[in-house]
């Protein structure tokens, strides 16, 4: 159908391992005491408005060519509709199986946005390089503007519909289209300046794998009478909706690292913040949070899997 993550099984199962094994550091100094809540709270904010723009702003001053602009910007489309394809699927589903209407936002919530910053994009650099972590950035800003829009009128049985801007036009969107004004351009930033952001760019991943793990001690896995839908939530989000972005990529020429952006950040688990979102908007907090934790630990096993046949 298409070609796509021309990387060999042994290195994404390799890779995984080593990016995940991350987490065990977070998992054990939350143990420890060694990070509490506020200091879990001190490290995602440094991740989100320090580490991670460092990161994509090194990757899309060096990784994009002016060749991958128009890639660039067909990246934003194709998050926005993966999204709403994705959350119409869900909304359709959890119809057919009955499930209660209180639910159903948070379902389509769970299944529709996947965790990109914190393990996607570790993935991605580790595997595509700075070009796909660039994609991997324009992309999730199609995917955010869908958060905030649709996915969020879902919730709220389709009231109140707003974009919301602020989360849009986060940082890290900001360091990267700085990133592009310069390519743009054809500036050479001075060493003095673009080596300690390089720098500062190298630690987020072990951060955000690190909050991941901390993470771990907050999740909860509730089964009692939310079983058949958190299975059902693990089938659509690490399963049908990988599937789902490899059939509309097939009907596209596009750059074959961007189409591998796309399956990677498909393949990934729910969002972690999204018992926050689904909290503010409306929704079923302990479904949401069983669902990232449940979709969180199966996807070590179906991320590689899914990968391996798609490849």
């Amino acid at each position: 159908m298409t070609e796509t993550l021309n990387v060999p099984i042994n290195l994404i199962i390799t890779r995984l391992i080593i990016i995940m094994s991350l987490t065990i550091f977070g998992y054990l100094a939350g143990q420890f005491r060694l990070v509490t809540d506020e200091g879990y709270s001190s490290l995602s904010n440094l991740v989100i408005f320090i580490t991670m723009p460092a990161s994509f702003f090194t990757a899309t001053v060096s990784g994009v060519s002016r060749e991958s602009l128009l890639t660039l910007v067909v990246a934003p489309v194709f998050g926005f509709f993966n999204v709403v394809i994705i959350l119409f699927l869900t909304v359709m589903i959890g119809r057919i199986v009955k499930m209660p209407p209180e639910k159903i936002g948070t379902f389509g919530a769970l299944c529709s946005i996947p965790n990109s910053a914190y393990i996607g994009y570790p993935i991605i650099i580790s595997l595509l390089g700075e070009k796909g972590l660039t994609y991997a950035v324009a992309y999730d800003t199609g995917a955010c503007l869908a958060l905030w829009t649709v996915v969020v009128a879902v919730m709220k049985s389709g009231t109140q519909l707003r974009v919301n801007w602020r989360q849009i036009l986060n940082p890290a969107l900001v360091s990267v289209l700085v990133a592009l004004a310069i390519n743009l351009t054809g500036l050479k930033p001075p060493e003095i300046i673009t080596e300690p952001i390089r720098i500062m760019g190298q630690a987020n991943v072990p951060l955000a794998m690190t909050v991941i793990g901390y993470s771990f001690l907050k999740m909860k896995l509730q089964v009692n009478k939310n079983h058949s839908f958190l299975i059902l939530t693990a089938l659509v989000k690490l399963i049908l909706y990988p599937l789902v972005g490899y059939v509309v990529l097939s009907f596209f020429r596009l750059d074959s690292t961007f189409k591998s952006v796309v399956i990677i950040i498909a393949a990934m688990p729910s969002m972690a913040s999204a018992p926050v979102i689904v909290e503010k908007f409306g929704g079923d907090v302990e479904f949401a949070t069983s669902g990232v934790f449940l979709t969180t630990i199966l996807g070590m096993l179906t991320i590689p899997l899914l990968l391996y046949i798609l490849s």
